[in-house]
């Protein structure tokens, strides 16, 4: 969806504010812009707009795919508390009404990803992708960044290329900046990265290389708390090597090994 529709779903609904399928769209565009564009500040702010526009618009047409797809929409963002299992039951509620809705397939695969349940999120992004051969940004954003976090790192650069061709989301720069680094081009890495908004992770990994373990653990908690809970890629991740004997790591790693295989029995048991 870009956000260059929003101002016709706006019109559309000041001239028919019972239009349930406009509704859903801009609560889903609120939902996006809180999460890919808006600064930290504002993220809670526009995640609000996008749970009372799902809102409304399932008080308007409870039975539509799109209402239940805005309602999981916003709860994946800062505001939703990144409430992974009402994104969850409300995507299979969208696709249940509308087994044909692709973004409601990348949407869980999004949310698996998340918890480190690539295999899943893969499985999920293909759905989407065999619903719609030619694909959308989300969908694509989705492929690359399970690259990277798969360890793909040339496989991600590449993909993050090819899509920067389509979306200027910072999240997107961020990925081809975070493989390019990887990758062991530097330079090149800082230029992409310049600007783009740091992350708890990413600030995690940061106090790590520079040999700061309890300020990389904070952080590291901090994107694991808010959202970002994926142990394969904090087990894993090259940049974290240097605090992997630290005991607050271990302990870290350890708790999130475990929240990660209650989720893994949970939602991906043939993972």
């Amino acid at each position: 969806m870009q956000l260059a529709v929003l101002p016709l779903k706006v019109r559309a609904i000041q001239l028919e504010p019972e239009y349930a399928l406009a509704r859903a769209g801009l609560a889903t565009a609120f939902a996006w812009f809180s999460v890919r564009y808006a600064y930290q500040k504002d993220a809670l702010s526009w995640g609000k707009r996008a749970e009372e526009e799902a809102l409304r618009t399932l008080a308007i047409d409870h039975d539509m795919a799109e209402a239940h797809f805005a309602i999981a929409a916003a709860a994946g963002t800062v505001y939703g508390r990144f409430d992974w299992g009402k994104l969850l039951a409300e995507v299979d509620e969208a696709l249940r009404l509308d087994p044909t809705l692709d973004i409601a397939y990348a949407s869980r695969a999004r949310r698996l990803y998340h918890l480190g349940l690539f295999d899943a999120a893969q499985v999920a992004a293909s759905k989407a992708i065999a619903l719609n051969p030619d694909g959308n940004v989300e969908t694509n954003r989705l492929l690359v960044v399970m690259s990277l976090f798969s360890g793909r790192f040339a496989e991600a650069a590449k993909g993050a290329e090819d899509l920067m061709r389509r979306s200027d989301a910072p999240v997107i720069r961020m990925c081809l900046g975070q493989a390019t680094f990887y990758l062991g081009k530097t330079q090149g890495a800082a230029d992409l990265l310049a600007g783009v908004r740091r992350v708890a992770d990413s600030l995690g990994t940061a106090h790590a290389e520079l040999g700061r373990p309890r300020e990389a653990v904070t952080w590291l908690r901090t994107a694991a708390d808010g959202g970002f809970p994926c142990y394969p890629w904090f087990a894993t991740d090259p940049l974290l090597e240097p605090i992997r004997r630290d005991p607050g790591y271990q302990q870290f790693i350890t708790e999130l090994r475990a929240r990660f295989e209650t989720t893994r029995a949970r939602y991906a048991p043939s993972s």
